[in-house]
């Protein structure tokens, strides 16, 4: 008997959507660290915030531009070589929601969600002339039921935003060392 009741809850919770079980936002103040050989970064965003349909950050737990500003504030660290500064700059950061487009195998509709992002990397030397830079985009994109909890819907976007913090430490790393930057 016991080894039926196993089995059902085993069945039970593989049958669970990623999204019915809580994640939590991860810690990222542990690393990794990405290092800029400046003295200083700036970060700056120019994103457009708009919490009028179809934008969707107002639904989120954290905005995409806060996470990215928290994200960037807690990984870039300048090495001192050299006494130049370097700008992060946010130039999109947004969450878009839409209607799911009908698909006749489904019966209930969907919202599409997609987080996009653009951001650069700008290093200026110590007499204030622009060296090195680069840009990372990207968007993710996700689908939740029209009829989806409010706990649903946090649980996706908790684990878009981990998503996109894997996105930035690995896009960012890449162009730290595309560019030579890491030696």
């Amino acid at each position: 008997m016991k080894k039926i009741i196993f089995l059902f809850l085993l069945l039970l919770t593989s049958c669970m959507t990623d999204y019915d079980k809580a994640p939590a936002l991860r810690d990222y103040s542990k690393g990794p660290f990405l290092e800029l050989p400046v003295s200083r970064i700036l970060v700056v965003s120019k994103a457009k915030t708009d919490n009028t349909p179809p934008h969707a950050e107002h639904l989120m737990p954290m905005s995409v531009e806060r996470f990215i500003k928290s994200w960037a504030a807690v990984h870039l660290h300048p090495t001192y070589k050299t006494q130049g500064k370097a700008q992060f700059i946010i130039n999109e950061a947004s969450m878009i929601q839409e209607d799911a487009p009908e698909n006749s195998f489904f019966v209930y509709d969907n919202y599409k969600y997609q987080l996009k992002y653009q951001i650069a990397v700008v290093m200026y030397d110590e007499t204030g002339h622009k060296g090195t830079s680069f840009e990372v985009e990207g968007f993710l994109s996700r689908t939740l039921p029209k009829k989806a909890s409010q706990e649903q819907r946090d649980n996706m976007f908790t684990h878009m935003l981990n998503d996109l913090e894997e996105q930035l430490n690995r896009e960012i790393k890449l162009q730290i060392q595309e560019n030579h930057l890491d030696q």
